[in-house]
C-alpha cells in the first residue's frame, strides 16, 4: 500500500522518530558528564552502594540499573550517565511520534484543509512539527542536563512520554492494548515519581476523553484497574531489599520514607499552587486547546464576526506557540526560573514534564500554522488569488525560517553551559584533592550529617581507585546516637569497637558513651574531621589542622590553661601553604559557579 493510502508508513511517522533518537543520542554522548555531578550524586551513590542510607526512592531505577552493578566501580558513573542519554534519546523519539500523530481537525479551518484519515498532517512540510518539538525539548537546558547526567529524572519523563504516546495511538486503531499499557506504565511510574500522583487526575480525564463510553463496555475500566494495582506493589521492593540486605532500617521505615517524601512534595506543591498554575499556562493549558474539537461556528450571524473569530483563533494559536517556545529559553515563566526564585519544593525539582508538554504543544501549534498557510481550503468555491498565494507562501517560509533560527539560538545558548557543567570536572577535582589529604594506614574520617555529599564522593573515589592501601572508615557524626549505626561500623571495620549487649538493644546511645568510644579508638587509630565543626566532641578533643583536614587530639588537662595548644610556626606555615594550594586548585571554578 502506498504512503498516500497509509500515512503511518511514511517517513515522518515511521523513520523520522528513529533518526531523531539516534542523532540526539549521539549529541548526548558527546556532551556526557565525565563523572558524577552534584545532581546525579544521590542516584549514582545509591546504585554504587556509596550512600549513607539504604535506597528508599526510585524503585524502578533500582531495577533497571541492577545489571550495571556488575561493572567495575570505575565505569559505573559513566555507564549510568550513558543510560540517561539513551533514555533522553528514547523520550525525544516518542515526542516526535506523538507530535506526528496529533489530530489536526480541532478547528473549522483545519477540517476544511486536512481531510486525510485520522486528520494527520498531509502537507509537504509535515516533518517540521515533530522535528521542531524534539529540538525545542532536547535542546532545553534542564532536559539536556538530565540526559547527560544520571539523576534518574529522565527515566520518569520517558515513562510519562510513553503514556501520552499510548493515548494518542489508541485514537488511531482503538486497540485495548494501548490503554492497558498506559494504565500499567502510569501505575509503575507512581512509586518512582511523586509527580505522577499530581498528574493522576489529568491522566484519568485523558483516559475518559480518549476511551469515552468504550471504557464501560465489557468492564474495561475494571480490567485496567486490575492491571494497575499490582504495578503499585513496586512500593514494596526497596523496603524488602533493605530487610534482606540486613540494613539498620526496618521495612516500615524505608517504606514510609518514600511515602512521606511524596506526601511532603505534593503538600508543598498544593501550598504553592499559584506557582504551578503559572507553569501550567505553557504546558497543560495548551493541551486543553488542542484537545477540544471546536464547533463550526460560535453563533456568528455575519461574515465580519466570523472573520474576527477566525483571526482571534489564529492569534491564540500563535501566542501559545510563542509562549511555549519562550518557556524553553528559561525566561520569566519557565519552571527552571520560577523554582529557582521561589524554592517551592526545594533544590533538584526540574519539572521536565512541563517542558515536555510545552514542546509537544509547540509542535502542534507550528503544524497548525503550516497547515493554514500551506494548504488551501478544499471546500472553497473561489480560487485563491495570486496575492493570497504569495502571502501564504511567504508565511510558510517565514515559519520555517523562524523555527530554524529559534532552535539554532536555543542550541547556541545552552551548549556552552552544558559543556562547562559536564566537562569542568569539579567533583572529581575536589574528590581527588580530598583523597590526597587522607593519611595512609588505619584512620577514621568524621564529618557531620549535612556533609553527606562529601562522604559519598569520597566513597565513590575510594571504590574506583586502584590504590590497594587500607581505606579509612568514614563516619557520619549525626548518626552516632544510633546503636544500629555503631553495629554497622563495627561490622565494616575492626578499628571501631562493638557496643555492649545492653547498649546495643537500647534506643539511643548516650553522648558520654560516644565520647568514651572515641577516647578508646583514638588511642590506637588517628581520628580526623574533614571540615571545621563544633559540638560536644570538642569538650574533650581539640582539632589541629593537618594537610588540609583536621586531626582530633585529647586535651591535656594537666596544663595550666584549658585552651587548646597554640599552633607551632611550622603548622601555621603549612596551613597557609594549604590555603594557597586550595585557592590555586579551585580558583578556576569560581567564574563557573
Amino acid at each position: 500500500m502506498s504512503d498516500n493510502h497509509n500515512p503511518l508508513s511514511s517517513f515522518t511517522f515511521k523513520q523520522l522518530p528513529f533518526i531523531i533518537g539516534f542523532v540526539s543520542l549521539g549529541l548526548y554522548l558527546i556532551t556526557l558528564h565525565t563523572w558524577i555531578s552534584f545532581a546525579s550524586l544521590p542516584a549514582i551513590s545509591h546504585i554504587g552502594g556509596w550512600h549513607d542510607f539504604p535506597q528508599s526512592k526510585q524503585p524502578l531505577l533500582f531495577l533497571i540499573t541492577l545489571p550495571l552493578k556488575l561493572l567495575p566501580a570505575a565505569y559505573l558513573p559513566t555507564a549510568i550517565n550513558a543510560l540517561s542519554a539513551l533514555f533522553g534519546a528514547l523520550t525525544l523519539g516518542l515526542l516526535a511520534r506523538s507530535t506526528s500523530i496529533l489530530p489536526h481537525d480541532r478547528t473549522k479551518e483545519q477540517r476544511q484543509r486536512e481531510q486525510s484519515e485520522h486528520s494527520f498532517l498531509s502537507i509537504k512540510l509535515k516533518w517540521i512539527p515533530p522535528l521542531f518539538a524534539s529540538l525545542i525539548c532536547g535542546l532545553q537546558l534542564s532536559f539536556w542536563q538530565h540526559s547527560t547526567s544520571g539523576t534518574g529524572e529522565i527515566l520518569n519523563l520517558l515513562l510519562f512520554a510513553y503514556i501520552i504516546r499510548c493515548l494518542l495511538e489508541y485514537r488511531i486503531d482503538h486497540k485495548l492494548k494501548w490503554l492497558t499499557q498506559a494504565a500499567a506504565v502510569c501505575a509503575i511510574s507512581i512509586p518512582n515519581n511523586w509527580g505522577m500522583i499530581g498528574f493522576l487526575p489529568l491522566f484519568g480525564i485523558a483516559l475518559l476523553w480518549t476511551g469515552r463510553m468504550r471504557l464501560f463496555q465489557d468492564r474495561i475500566w475494571f480490567k485496567l484497574s486490575l492491571i494497575s494495582i499490582p504495578c503499585l506493589s513496586l512500593y514494596l521492593l526497596l523496603p524488602i531489599v533493605a530487610v534482606i540486605s540486613g540494613s539498620e532500617f526496618t521495612f516500615y521505615e524505608v517504606l514510609m520514607d518514600n511515602l512521606g517524601d511524596q506526601k511532603s512534595f505534593l503538600s508543598n506543591l498544593f501550598n504553592n499552587r499559584l506557582i504551578i498554575m503559572v507553569m501550567a499556562c505553557t504546558s497543560i493549558l495548551p493541551l486543553l486547546l488542542l484537545g477540544i474539537r471546536w464547533p463550526v461556528n460560535f453563533g456568528d450571524t455575519n461574515a465580519a464576526a466570523s472573520a474576527i473569530t477566525t483571526f482571534l483563533l489564529r492569534l491564540v494559536h500563535f501566542l501559545f506557540l510563542a509562549a511555549c517556545v519562550y518557556t524553553a529559553f528559561d525566561h520569566i515563566f519557565s519552571p527552571r526560573k520560577i523554582i529557582k526564585a521561589q524554592q517551592v519544593v526545594g533544590i533538584g525539582t526540574p519539572f521536565l514534564t512541563f517542558y515536555y508538554l510545552g514542546s509537544l504543544s509547540s509542535g502542534y501549534f507550528i503544524g497548525y500554522l503550516l497547515l493554514l498557510f500551506g494548504k488551501e481550503d478544499a471546500r472553497r468555491w473561489q480560487k485563491p488569488t495570486i496575492l493570497s498565494k504569495i502571502i501564504n507562501k511567504g508565511a510558510s517560509i517565514g515559519l520555517v525560517a523562524a523555527a530554524l533560527i529559534t532552535t539554532t539560538t536555543l542550541a547556541w545558548k545552552n551548549i556552552g553551559t552544558i559543556w562547562v557543567h559536564n566537562k569542568n570536572g569539579i567533583t572529581s577535582t575536589y574528590t581527588k584533592w580530598l583523597a590526597q589529604k587522607i593519611p595512609t594506614g588505619n584512620s577514621i574520617l568524621m564529618s557531620d550529617g549535612d556533609m553527606s555529599p562529601q562522604r559519598e564522593l569520597l566513597k565513590a573515589h575510594l571504590a574506583t581507585s586502584s590504590n590497594t592501601e587500607i581505606k579509612p572508615l568514614l563516619i557520619d557524626t549525626h548518626r552516632l546516637a544510633s546503636p544500629e549505626y555503631h553495629q554497622s561500623l563495627a561490622n565494616s571495620s575492626s578499628v571501631w569497637p562493638t557496643l555492649s549487649e545492653e547498649v546495643a538493644k537500647s534506643i539511643r546511645v548516650d553522648e558520654f558513651l560516644i565520647l568514651e568510644k572515641l577516647r578508646e579508638v583514638i588511642k590506637k587509630t588517628p581520628i580526623y574531621y574533614t571540615h571545621p565543626s563544633f559540638g560536644y566532641f570538642y569538650e574533650q578533643f581539640h582539632s589541629q589542622p593537618k594537610n588540609g583536614i583536621f586531626q582530633l587530639a585529647n586535651y591535656d588537662f594537666n596544663q595550666d590553661s584549658l585552651g587548646k595548644p597554640k599552633l607551632s610556626e611550622g603548622a601555621v606555615a603549612n596551613t597557609i601553604e594549604n590555603l594557597t594550594s586550595i585557592k590555586n586548585t579551585f580558583e578556576k571554578f569560581e567564574s563557573q559557579s
